[in-house]
């Protein structure tokens, strides 16, 4: 009977006796003025940056006798301007009858902040549908991973129990970056193959150069070697008044401090080109922070670097890499360098709503460009490894 009714096309469902149409709609409100719907659904609620669209679908329901309009989403990030945020606002008030609106139903299920996120009672009052279409093996493997990864806890108290939180959480624990504390001796590295990432930052503060070594057949481990620098007045200046033993590091090798109030560029350069002769090198990521003018600099010596780009799209596939499968497993070695180590302390991670990753300095306590430096590294050797090439590269055309 549908099937007679109805006719089915690509992003449509047309109604054939009163020119009816069943469509999914794009996301940029600027599209969708001049509708008249009779029923919407705003499915993922959250992931909507702003009110724009909302506004426009519910504005262009105005005409219609009996419009239905449906939100379906997960909680989101407590965040400025989130449309998300409004509505469950809104909802909870007319359930709790603080406001009486006769057309608005609210429908939440949800597990509240104080309530225990690790037992089953708890999920279950965020899921209608536990033990059914969600498996109570499926959350415990979630609860788990929640319990082992930091960065991996707001995802699940908000995407899997509905609880409202910060966009930024700390990445790393003490105890789980010193569980992928196995020794990295460098001797051991030359003629490795391996790709690095270079955080310049600021030339007043602390500059990372990080490579990082792929397992290997006889080496199960990615290993991960840095290399920091930091003027030695910013040095001094922050000893003295933060109680950051940079100088101590300094005297045991783990930074390197250059003279003046600003990073001379030519130890960077000088440290880049030699570890090029050591090792193999396969591929550089850089921020685009002054990257032009050292990029020019190591051209003249044969070494290309590829600009990350400095957002989600770049950072996201290696941070989660690296904060949710590398460290939790312990299959990744710096050996329990200092420097990276304070800089774990600080590490904090921004999530955006659609679940990307990427590094928050602005929220960090402090310095975490080595983390930078590793995540473009690690992503830099990600992209190589799923480079297979052109087909026509090996095999050439087929004429038919």
């Amino acid at each position: 009977t549908l099937s007679d009714a109805a006719r089915i096309y690509h992003n449509s469902i047309a109604y054939l006796t009163n020119d009816a149409m069943f469509r999914s709609l794009a996301a940029e409100a600027g599209t969708q003025h001049g509708l008249n719907p009779s029923f919407v659904v705003v499915d993922e609620l959250h992931a909507q940056p702003n009110r724009e669209l909302v506004d426009v679908l519910e504005t262009a329901m105005g005409a219609r006798a009996q419009p239905l309009l449906i939100y379906i989403t997960t909680s989101d990030y407590e965040r400025e301007g989130s449309i998300c945020n409004e509505k469950h606002d809104y909802a909870s008030k007319v359930r709790d009858g603080v406001i009486d609106d006769s057309s608005f139903l609210p429908v939440i299920y949800e597990a509240s902040i104080e309530d225990d996120w690790t037992k089953p009672a708890t999920w279950k009052k965020a899921n209608p549908n536990y033990g059914k279409s969600v498996r109570a093996e499926w959350f415990k493997r979630k609860c788990k991973k929640a319990q082992d990864v930091p960065s991996f806890l707001n995802t699940f108290l908000r995407l899997h129990l509905n609880i409202r939180t910060a966009s930024s959480v700390a990445a790393i624990t003490d105890a789980l970056w010193m569980s992928n504390a196995d020794p990295v001796v460098e001797a051991d590295m030359i003629g490795r193959e391996c790709y690095g990432g270079l955080d310049l930052a600021s030339r007043k503060d602390i500059a990372a150069w990080v490579l990082l070594f792929p397992p290997t057949d006889d080496d199960p481990l990615y290993r991960v070697l840095p290399r920091f620098f930091c003027p030695k007045d910013n040095a001094v200046e922050r000893d003295r008044r933060q109680g950051v033993p940079f100088l101590a590091w300094a005297r045991a090798g783990a930074i390197t401090l250059t003279q003046g109030n600003t990073i001379d560029y030519d130890f960077i350069k000088k440290a880049i080109t030699d570890d090029g002769k050591k090792f193999d090198i396969r591929g550089i990521a850089a921020d685009s922070w002054n990257l032009e003018f050292l990029r020019q600099r190591l051209a003249v010596e044969g070494v290309e670097m590829v600009e990350f780009v400095q957002g989600f799209r770049s950072y996201t596939d290696p941070t989660k890499e690296l904060l949710e499968n590398l460290l939790p497993g312990c299959k990744i070695a710096h050996g329990g360098h200092v420097v990276f180590r304070w800089m774990a302390s600080n590490l904090m991670v921004i999530e955006d709503p659609a679940g990307n990753k990427k590094p928050d300095k602005k929220k960090s306590a402090d310095a975490i460009d080595g983390f930078s430096a590793l995540i473009m590294a690690l992503g830099r050797y990600m992209v190589s490894k799923d480079d297979t090439g052109s087909v026509y590269e090996d095999r050439g055309l087929l004429t038919l």
